[in-house]
């Protein structure tokens, strides 16, 4: 089984983004596919479910399924101020394709190919 490692400055701007809301908060850790892109981890608030693996900070609860953390090993999320703008940062030992040279045809076979693997990874199996 994989671990989480999510440092306090990320669990401070989940916070700042909720506001004063009342309860338990759930964070998804998932993977994610845009446009033209390559899978990358993504966060999105959620509901859990019966297959993921949950990690609570405070009324925060960071869930993942446990397949795919079991796929990525280790996991870091982290968050980052600086001059080009706040952002999440999310690493892991999963090693995920990070290039795409533009929407041609080759890339876009790429992209089928990617939501494939994309598939594989999250499924329990």
């Amino acid at each position: 089984m994989g671990s989480l490692v999510i440092t306090e400055t990320a669990i401070e701007a989940v916070k700042r983004i909720v506001g004063k809301t009342k309860g338990i908060i759930t964070v998804r850790l998932d993977l994610q596919i845009g446009s033209c892109s390559w899978p990358s981890f993504g966060l999105s608030f959620d509901n859990k479910s019966a297959n993921d693996f949950v990690w609570h900070t405070g009324n925060i609860e960071w869930v993942i399924t446990r397949a795919l953390l079991a796929k990525a090993c280790t996991i870091k999320i982290d968050y980052f101020q600086g001059i080009q703008g706040e952002r999440f940062s999310i690493t892991s030992d999963y090693p995920l394709a990070t290039t795409c040279l533009g929407c041609s045809t080759k890339c876009r076979n790429n992209l089928k190919l990617a939501r494939g693997s994309l598939d594989a990874l999250k499924s329990d199996g």
